[in-house]
């Protein structure tokens, strides 16, 4: 790979970002995952690809010969759920955080947020009426507001670290949130077909609200890394 002439302190591809935690925890020695965990870490079929799981048993490996300045870290930039029926999984992240945190205030949020998980999903979502679409919206709008308000006591009850991943989870929920609410009502979610996609000239254009929330995602990759290196970020093209 060669890192160290290239400078190189993070990899970051095209794969959801809140359970890319999972997966940026692993390769930096923090948490032992079974090759099934880290295949489930990864989303929309990435994790059956060998040469993902490669590349992070080869980070770990690696990072555990380096200090922490020059350990590659690991990032998902990608919306979490999408067309897929996986949003919730950040709202479940960001509450995980809390339970670690705050056990007393994670339980709180937890039961003002029980009946969120069930249908903050593609599956689900399209099905709800608009007050059910704008209380979704509505919470996970302050889910943000309460881990920025919080941003203190957390980050002294975990680490910077995972207080800005917890942040930028929120910040995903919001970003599938929105992009849920553009979906068509017609849209086929779970057999969805290209040509049906290249024949709506509407749902083309609402569909760059992905482009444009994983281009801020790995804007947030680089001001994080900025400082430490150069970052390695690989994705797909149809």
């Amino acid at each position: 790979m060669g890192r160290r002439g290239l400078g190189l302190t993070a990899v970051a591809l095209e794969t959801c970002l809140s359970s890319s935690k999972r997966l940026y925890d692993h390769v930096l020695g923090r948490t032992t995952e079974t090759d099934a965990a880290l295949k489930e870490a990864f989303c929309y079929g990435f994790g059956d690809l060998p040469e993902n799981l490669e590349l992070i048993r080869w980070l770990r490996a690696y990072n555990a010969t380096q200090p922490p300045a020059r350990q590659v870290r690991f990032y998902g930039v990608d919306l979490t759920g999408q067309y897929f029926p996986y949003a919730y999984r950040s709202v479940e992240a960001v509450l995980t955080f809390l339970d670690h945190a705050d056990p007393a205030l994670g339980r709180e949020v937890r039961k003002q947020y029980t009946d969120l998980i069930p249908v903050f999903r593609s599956d689900k979502y399209v099905e709800l009426t608009q007050v059910g679409k704008d209380s979704i919206t509505g919470k996970v709008q302050d889910l943000i507001a309460l881990i920025r308000r919080e941003r203190t006591p957390l980050t002294a009850a975990t680490s910077q670290d995972d207080y800005e991943w917890a942040l930028r989870q929120a910040v995903s929920a919001a970003q599938d949130d929105a992009f849920l609410r553009s979906l068509p009502p017609e849209w086929d979610l779970l057999g969805k077909s290209p040509e049906k996609s290249e024949a709506n000239a509407s749902w083309n254009h609402k569909a760059e609200m992905r482009e444009l929330a994983m281009a801020d995602n790995l804007l947030w990759v680089e001001e994080r890394e900025c400082r430490r290196g150069k970052i390695l970020f690989f994705a797909h093209d149809e």
